[in-house]
């Protein structure tokens, strides 16, 4: 797990607040709606040249993957995201892997509320 990402997390009563079970019920549903096509508009901006806006679903993915303590997924979006952050382009391998992430948390689906 990325420690700089995860630092200012520490407080006790935030953890007791992003673990309610009825706000990762509604965060996990989030995710299913608006990010199981986060690959495909990455690699639409990517082959157009939109660097910056590939780099922005990346962050939203981190993001959400992180409230979902989905730390694997939210590694591999931090990964991505600053290889875009620094004018890099990310191999399709990293992609791939995140298609595969992001598919195994679909998977799991979002709890019943």
């Amino acid at each position: 797990m990325n420690e700089e990402l995860y630092d200012h997390y520490e407080n006790d009563e935030l953890d007791d607040f992003f673990l309610d079970p009825e706000l990762q019920a509604q965060i996990r549903a989030d995710f299913i709606e608006n990010q199981s096509n986060a690959v495909a508009e990455i690699r639409a901006f990517l082959a157009n040249g939109e660097n910056t806006r590939a780099e922005i679903v990346v962050h939203n993915l981190k993001s959400v993957a992180a409230l979902m303590t989905e730390t694997t997924l939210a590694d591999a979006a931090l990964d991505i995201e600053l290889q875009l952050k620094n004018g890099g382009t990310p191999q399709d391998a990293a992609i791939e892997n995140l298609n595969t992430l992001i598919n195994h948390v679909l998977q799991k689906g979002a709890p019943p509320r």
